[in-house]
Parts: structure tokens; C-alpha cells; sequence
């Protein structure tokens, strides 16, 4: 903790707790719009009208919407079966404006969103309907805020402690002042699952306190059916990150409902968010799953489903890398600071542009953007959009600042490390050039921050363990890691695993301790027992636990073999 900034004892015991009392009040969000979209509400429900949840397409999203939707049953059930309904997007669309020519209702909600949608709302104005956002995506254009028609909750432009808050934690805000303001009730806090999961999914700061609490009591007490089920369901993933936390999360199930949003079908996009409504959730349909015959909950098979996109998703990712993967090599993009990918439509699927930037920059070790050719008919051109990710360890760290300072963009849309981007297509060699002037002297070899540096014979059983069970990593308080230098090899303490089943897996033990390399080769594993081979490795500490029995581990992140004669 002291290496990320928390350095005195006061501070890191501060840092530890997890409690209500490092909520904020609504009240502290924007007590007058809040108000004001918590009465609108209100008149809504009180006089029979219509409204609906625009449903936005990512984990944040889905979450803010079924923490809503299903508040608002277990207060107004007659009102909700008769009067609420969503909308969900086609693709990974963000916003209002895919959605509406579907708007049939007398007022929009929309979790997690819509802050700049200006043009959207005067026209939703301008019909008669009115518009609640609860939003925490930066506003691109504050001034507009006054004399937008909709009524816009968003943390980014108020004095609210927690810029970090998602789209979930401003819904879970909502729903509380709606009980504080209209019912006088009891807080709603059996739907802070939701709001956790919410956080997870859109990687909040896990520095703020806020932020640590949500997760931790909403994990603490998971009333969400579906949710448990997912749980259940990943417990494995789970477990080897000591239990439901904000990592186990993000690696456990943030990816399966991030498929619906990206690659579901209509129709599993709508199963799959019923699942996650209390009004839905126990309802019998006929199972899908393999082995499975009759009925199960339509929670289950939500489940199902997600597992089911998930793996399509995955093997659509594999197919695209292999061409973009020749593309690279083929035409030396590497050359250039940032790998910039230029696809035709039948190339690449729109929605899993991010997915291959992330592979792509996992592997050269360069930041990457993943472009999609279209016809812009409003600027008569040909334009590219598609996503961005940054280097994981490039000393630069906000991607999205630098290709805005080419002053080429159409617009970066997101965070700072991935994000969408536009450029049209005339734009793209200067973009080039300008991006190799911006990133010029800097070095892309990776430079890994490290704890502990150890030789073999450092190697303690007790320490690894106890690393490894320390639940206090997110997105800015990154993982442990530690380098391990000048591990023997030998045939004798080298194995490969997972050949029958396609997952190579290296297993190297030395001192009690295993060494874990995942996404390994035959290959490889012949130069490892090559004679007088050494390998130092950089990597995270870990824990195996079977039959009872609990052997520490060390993930390699990184490595390095050398061959080294000893006299």
C-alpha cells in the first residue's frame, strides 16, 4: 500500500475500512435537479403514464437499468406491469439516438447516459415527452446543460466528492433520494449488488472510498438472482482471486454481459436482461443447456445464454485476430508509434473493435486503434470509427489527450485508455505522422513496478500466500507483482499441461513454489529443458487450491530465458 500512495499507518488502516459512512448522501450529488427528476417521476406514476428505460450497452448500463426497473417494481408493482418498459440497443450503441423511432411513452429515463444527447432531448421536447438522464460520462458542452429541456443528474459538472461514481452509483443515488423525497421509506439497499457490479464493469477508481464501499457491502449481500447465479456459475474464476471482489468481478463476469451488449442476438439481449428483473427472474422457460431437459428459471438460462455469446464472441475475436495479425506483419505496422488497423465492414464486426485493440496491444506492446470503414453521409466522405486501447504499460498513459492533440479526430469518446475514435479516411496518414511526432523518444518496452525482487532461494511459501489472498487491487490500485530471477530448468522440474484440450500451459516448480505460464507451446516448453536454461520472470502472486490442499503460485506476466554456464 505505501508503493501506491498510502503510506502511513493512519491512512492504510482508514484505507482498509468499507463501511456506510463512506457513502455520500444524495444530497450531495445535485439536490435541485435530483429533486426535481424524483417528482417528475412521481407525477408520471401518480397519474398512470408511460415511460421507459433506455438500457445502455454495457455493464454499467444494464445494471443502472435493472437497479431501476427493479426499485421501481418493488415500490409500484401494478404501475411498473402496466406502464414501465426499456429499450435496448441493436449493437453497442450509447445514448438515445439509435432508440428513437422505438420512444413511445410520455417520459424517458436513461441510466448511465445521454448527458450530451442536447439534439436528441429538444426533439423528445418538442413531441411532448420529457427526459431524465443519470449520467457520469464527462459533458462535452456545459453551457447547453441550462437550456437543455431534459433533466440531466450527472456528477462531473457538480461539486460531488466522487468523480469516480458510474452510471450505477448515480441510479442507486436516485432511487435514494426518490425514497427520501417522495415515500419517506427505508433506504433502498438491496439493490447495492447492483450498483457494485455497476462499478466494476465501468473499471471506477478504486482509490476512492466510495467507490470500496459499494463494492464491498454490495458483495457482502447479493440479492440479485441472476447475479448469484453468475457467481455460482464463475466460481472457479472467482475463487483464484480470493472470492467476489472488484478484480474477480471484472475477470468473472463483466466479460459475459459486455458479449450480450457487444455480439447478443435481440432476442438473448432481451433474455438476458429480464434475467436480471425481480418481475422476470422466477419465470419457467425451457432450458437450452446441454444435458439439461424441462424448464428452468429464466434467470438460469440467462446464464446460459451469456456463457453461451460469450464463447461465439471469443472464437469471432480469434477469426479477425488471424487476419489482423497478418495485416500487422505484412504491411510492418509496428513502425509507427500507435498500430492503427483499417478494416471493410466484412472484415470486422463493428461491436468487437475494442476486444481486438485490447489483443492487439497486448501482444506488440504499442497502443492500438481498430478502425471501421463506413460512408459519413453528412460529411459526404468516407470516415473510420472504431475503438482505441492503450500500451498497459506505455509511460504514457492518457491515449485519448494524445490523439485529441493531433487535432485530426473526429472525436475520442470514453476513457483515457479505451475509448471510441472516428477520423476520416484523408485524415488517417497525417494522423500517422502526428502521432509519431507526439510519442517521439518513447520507449514501448514494457517497465513493470514491482514490490518484491527475489532469487530462488527467497522464495518463502507463507509471503507468496499471503500476497496472494490480499483483497485491496482495482483499476488504479494495481496487483502485486514481483520478479523472480535465475530459476533453474531442468526436464525434471518443467512440465506442459493442457495439450489434449488446446490450452498449453507451462508448470515450472522450484522451492515449493509453482511458476504458471498460460497461452504456452510445445515449442517453448522444448526450450526451456534445453540444457543450462535460466528464466527470470516477472509475475503475481497466487494460490492453488485442491483436494484440501493449497500450493502457492506465481502467474508469469513476463520472462525472460537465458542460457547461463555455470563453473
Amino acid at each position: 500500500m505505501y508503493n501506491r500512495g498510502i503510506n502511513t499507518p493512519r491512512e492504510q488502516k482508514e484505507w482498509l475500512k468499507a463501511s456506510w459512512d463512506k457513502i455520500y448522501d444524495w444530497i450531495e450529488l445535485d439536490p435541485e435537479d435530483m429533486k426535481k427528476a424524483c417528482l417528475t417521476l412521481f407525477k408520471y406514476i401518480q397519474n398512470d403514464k408511460k415511460v421507459q428505460i433506455v438500457v445502455d450497452s454495457d455493464q454499467d448500463g444494464v445494471a443502472s437499468g435493472a437497479l431501476l426497473y427493479n426499485y421501481l417494481y418493488s415500490r409500484f408493482p401494478d404501475w411498473v406491469e402496466q406502464n414501465l418498459s426499456y429499450l435496448i440497443h441493436t449493437g453497442k450503441q450509447h445514448g438515445l439516438a439509435d432508440v428513437m423511432d422505438k420512444i413511445d411513452c410520455d417520459l424517458v429515463i436513461c441510466p448511465d447516459a445521454s448527458s450530451n444527447d442536447y439534439k436528441e432531448h429538444q426533439e423528445l421536447h418538442n413531441k411532448g415527452i420529457e427526459c431524465i438522464c443519470l449520467d457520469h460520462h464527462p459533458v462535452h458542452n456545459t453551457s447547453l446543460i441550462d437550456s437543455d429541456p431534459a433533466i440531466i443528474t450527472n456528477v462531473q459538472p457538480t461539486d460531488y466528492p466522487n468523480k469516480a461514481l458510474t452510471g450505477g452509483g448515480v441510479t442507486y443515488k436516485f432511487v435514494s433520494a426518490f425514497e427520501d423525497i417522495v415515500r419517506h421509506g427505508n433506504q433502498p439497499t438491496e439493490f447495492m449488488d447492483l450498483c457494485a457490479i455497476a462499478n466494476c464493469g465501468d473499471m471506477a477508481d478504486y482509490r476512492e472510498p466510495e467507490i470500496r464501499a459499494i463494492i464491498k457491502i454490495g458483495f457482502s449481500n447479493i440479492k440479485n438472482p441472476m447475479l448469484h447465479e453468475m457467481v455460482k456459475q464463475h466460481s472457479y474464476v472467482i475463487e483464484k482471486r480470493n472470492g467476489l471482489n472488484y478484480l474477480s468481478a471484472a475477470f468473472g463476469i463483466v466479460p459475459f454481459t459486455n458479449a450480450i451488449c457487444r455480439s447478443a442476438t435481440m432476442e438473448e439481449k432481451e433474455l438476458f436482461f429480464k434475467g436480471m428483473l425481480t418481475r422476470y427472474a422466477f419465470d419457467k422457460v425451457p432450458s437450452s443447456k446441454r444435458g439439461i431437459t424441462g424448464d428452468v428459471y429464466l434467470y438460469q438460462e440467462a446464464v446460459t445464454i451469456a456463457d453461451r455469446v460469450k464463447r461465439r464472441q471469443d472464437k469471432l475475436v480469434q477469426e479477425t485476430m488471424e487476419v489482423l495479425d497478418k495485416r500487422i506483419q505484412d504491411n510492418h505496422l509496428t513502425d509507427n508509434a500507435v498500430i492503427v488497423c483499417l478494416c471493410e465492414p466484412d472484415e470486422i464486426e463493428a461491436e468487437i473493435c475494442g476486444l481486438a485493440a485490447n489483443r492487439i496491444q497486448a501482444k506488440y506492446q504499442h497502443p492500438a486503434l481498430v478502425l471501421r470503414r463506413y460512408w459519413n453521409s453528412d460529411l459526404n466522405e468516407y470516415v473510420y470509427q472504431g475503438s482505441a486501447r492503450n500500451y498497459s504499460y506505455c509511460p504514457i498513459e492518457n491515449m485519448k489527450d494524445m490523439c485529441e492533440k493531433t487535432k485530426h479526430v473526429i472525436f475520442c469518446a470514453g476513457h483515457q485508455s479505451a475509448f471510441g475514435f472516428g477520423i476520416r479516411e484523408s485524415e488517417i496518414a497525417d494522423f500517422i505522422k502526428a502521432t509519431n511526432e507526439l510519442y517521439k523518444g518513447v520507449n514501448f518496452t514494457p517497465v513493470y513496478w514491482v514490490d518484491f525482487v527475489w532469487k530462488p532461494s527467497d522464495l518463502d511459501a507463507a509471503t507468496i500466500l499471503e500476497i496472494a489472498e490480499l483483497d485491496i487491487w482495482g483499476q488504479e490500485m494495481p496487483q502485486s507483482q514481483v520478479i523472480v530471477r535465475d530459476i533453474p530448468l531442468s526436464e525434471s522440474n518443467v512440465q506442459i499441461l493442457g495439450l489434449a484440450k488446446g490450452h498449453p500451459t507451462i508448470k515450472i516448480e522450484c522451492n515449493g513454489v509453482e511458476f504458471m505460464l498460460f497461452k504456452a507451446s510445445e515449442e517453448l516448453y522444448e526450450q526451456f529443458i534445453q540444457p543450462n536454461q535460466y528464466l527470470t520472470i516477472v509475475g503475481t502472486c497466487s494460490k492453488n487450491e485442491w483436494n484440501g490442499v493449497i500450493k502457492p503460485q506465481i502467474l508469469i506476466d513476463d520472462y525472460d530465458l537465458q542460457e547461463k554456464w555455470i563453473f
